[in-house]
């Protein structure tokens, strides 16, 4: 690796990398003007050359501190002077007390609020320059001896106007990223609501102890996508509920939900008028001044979000009257297809209001392909073998399966693992109130099988794993005057094993048996297995305040897994279906399969990143502890919430 030489045009490096990132790393310099910080690029090979993706990024940076800097806006570490020889360089203004990230655990409230508050100022004028951060974070906002805090590194900053609406792929830090850096299709390109979320985050972080969302990519995507974070009131309760409102209104999943700009934010926060947040959009002109008036707001396209300025063509939607720019003048020229319907364009519509109506068709189209698969059937093709199972037939049709079949109800495998009948028949699958487990559809369950009465145990998998036990909560006992070793906590349910694990359990019992039947439940037959003939969110009913008589969850789990079977079952005596540990399931994970799912016995996806988990836990809150609630996990994770449940094929 190639060294910077230690004098650069004038700056003369005397500490080097007082900071280090992924592309750039910054050295401690001198100059007749005092000390900067000086940022320059990584070096990529010996012969000095470097990505050119790097370097791109590196000038656009350039730019748009410059831009910041000229306009002399409070708030913001300064840019000196910056140059390309014999590398590419910015001089900075160094901040000689690190960052909010080594301070923040001794702010008090009150503290939090002013340097919040100072930093969403900074937040609007970067705004109404044209210019966004979209990398707003603790260690990205430094502090000097002043006391003064100021946001630093705009290596992912964007001018609003220029920028291009392609995907960009993931850019940001999971702890504080928006719902639009994970999926730009869905939720929209980032913008300057996105620097409002991460602004809420930082906020949060600064007034509980802990940003939002743990730095994990599945489990931060899954409660940012889903809007399942904690209100900051519930992490630290000396959080004025007021204040607690006003950070989630920034951390809302849509876009549009959140403050409408900085200003409002700030407002809200400090308790002023003006906290519907119904400032309208920013946009820069170049010529920003250090007052923005009313005249700098004007609409945003309701299609890429990008401001429209008088530059571009405008195009009014005839059903909202909404205005939207010239890049987004084609996207209505052709016809789309669903489910073999077409679905034609409406010009001049923008996408926004197309959408709904696009979204109304496939609803209208669902319904009338759902009516035909309710449709009851005439009496003489009635199967009896594969009616819907309700709550008043489920065991009766458990029992008329195992008749038939002349096997038992329940059973007991040589480890002991204990296993109830599931008779074969249809359900009702999913639930209209999340927007993964939509559309409600049903299903047929072809083939009766064998599920197990508990998730699997500590004590069952030590006997198939020779002992070995990957589980976090165990027992701890003292051995001699220094050791301490684990103890298997037998009729708990293991944990922390990923779903390759689960399959290496699998695999170790059909070897045992010399079979191939042990496996994972399908996320149809979970859902049916669970349900139990019953429709409501809970296999009981639907009251979260009964759920503690049935499931460990966060209200009455104490932050652990607890034993099995001390709770009530469902119908077919199948106990912990919902919380203590989340259930690995055998499909891939994908939103939208159930808008295209077989009736008859579905499989999932042919391929995936993610695979399928189900049934909540002892950490997560009662409503995604229910019967259709949808986990996604990364397969090679292992987490102290997540096991599973073996079946056995009968055919």
């Amino acid at each position: 690796m190639i060294e910077y030489p230690q004098d650069i045009l004038g700056y003369r490096i005397v500490e080097k990398n007082i900071g280090v990132g992924g592309f750039a790393a910054v050295h401690l310099a001198s100059c007749d003007r005092g000390q900067v910080a000086l940022k320059v690029p990584n070096i990529i090979d010996t012969k000095a050359t470097m990505d050119s993706s790097v370097l791109n990024d590196f000038e656009n940076e350039a730019k748009i501190w410059k831009t910041l800097s000229d306009k002399n806006i409070k708030g913001i570490v300064k840019l000196h002077a910056c140059g390309s020889t014999p590398y590419p360089w910015m001089a900075l203004e160094y901040m000689d007390s690190g960052t909010l990230a080594d301070v923040m655990s001794k702010l008090s409230m009150d503290e939090s609020i002013k340097i919040a508050t100072d930093l969403l100022d900074t937040l609007f004028f970067a705004h109404h320059s044209g210019v966004i951060h979209r990398d707003i974070k603790p260690t990205n906002i430094l502090v000097n001896s002043k006391g003064e805090f100021k946001l630093t590194d705009w290596g992912l900053g964007k001018v609003l106007l220029s920028a291009s609406i392609s995907t960009i792929g993931f850019k940001g830090t999971l702890a504080y990223s928006a719902p639009e850096q994970y999926n730009t299709k869905k939720f929209g390109m980032p913008d300057w609501r996105t620097d409002i979320f991460q602004m809420g985050a930082v906020i949060y972080h600064m007034i509980t102890g802990k940003p939002p969302v743990p730095n994990d990519l599945t489990e931060a995507m899954f409660l940012v996508i889903n809007g399942d974070i904690d209100p900051p009131i519930m992490v630290n309760p000396k959080v004025p509920q007021d204040i607690s409102d006003v950070i989630m209104k920034a951390l809302e999943v849509r876009k549009q939900n959140r403050w409408m700009d900085a200003t409002s934010f700030r407002m809200a926060l400090l308790g002023m008028e003006d906290s519907a947040g119904t400032g309208l959009a920013p946009i820069g002109d170049g010529k920003a001044s250090t007052s923005p008036s009313r005249s700098m707001y004007i609409s945003e396209c309701p299609e890429c979000g990008n401001s429209i300025s008088d530059e571009n063509k405008k195009l009014i939607c005839k059903d909202c009257s909404s205005i939207f720019c010239n890049t987004c003048q084609e996207w209505n020229e052709t016809l789309d297809e669903y489910r073999g319907k077409i679905i034609p364009s409406r010009k001049p519509l923008c996408k926004g209001c197309n959408n709904k109506y696009y979204d109304q068709m496939k609803t209208r189209i669902d319904s009338d392909i759902l009516k035909k698969q309710q449709a009851p059937a005439p009496a003489e093709e009635e199967d009896p073998w594969h009616e819907l199972i309700t709550l008043d037939n489920a065991v009766e049709k458990q029992k008329m399966w195992a008749s038939y079949m002349k096997i038992p109800v329940e059973w007991t495998n040589p480890v002991g693992i204990k296993f109830v009948l599931i008779p074969a028949g249809e359900f009702m699958m999913g639930a209209d109130s999340r927007n993964n487990s939509r559309p409600v559809h049903r299903i047929r369950i072809e083939y009766p099988f064998y599920a197990g009465v508990n998730p699997v145990l500590q004590g069952e998998w030590e006997k198939v794993m020779g002992g070995e036990n990957p589980s976090k909560f165990q027992s701890r006992k003292k051995s001699g005057l220094f050791k301490q070793v684990n103890q298997t906590l037998p009729d708990h349910p293991v944990e922390s094993v990923s779903w390759h694990d689960a399959k290496g359990f699998l695999k170790s019992l059909n070897d045992a048996e010399n079979t191939n039947k042990y496996r994972l439940p399908t996320e149809a037959e979970w859902e049916y297995l669970c349900r139990a003939g019953s429709t409501s969110s809970y296999f009981f009913g639907e009251r979260q305040s009964q759920l503690g008589a049935y499931a460990w969850f966060k209200n009455n789990s104490e932050g652990r897994t607890h034993p099995v079977g001390k709770l009530t079952p469902n119908e077919w005596e199948l106990h912990d279906t919902l919380g203590n540990v989340w259930e690995w399931c055998e499909d891939w994970f994908d939103e939208n399969f159930y808008g295209v799912s077989p009736r008859s016995y579905p499989r999932g996806p042919a391929s995936g990143t993610l695979k399928a988990a189900r049934g909540g836990c002892w950490n997560y809150d009662g409503d995604l502890c229910t019967s259709s609630t949808r986990g996604f996990v990364d397969p090679e994770k292992r987490y102290n919430y997540l096991g599973f449940r073996v079946v056995k094929s009968i055919y």
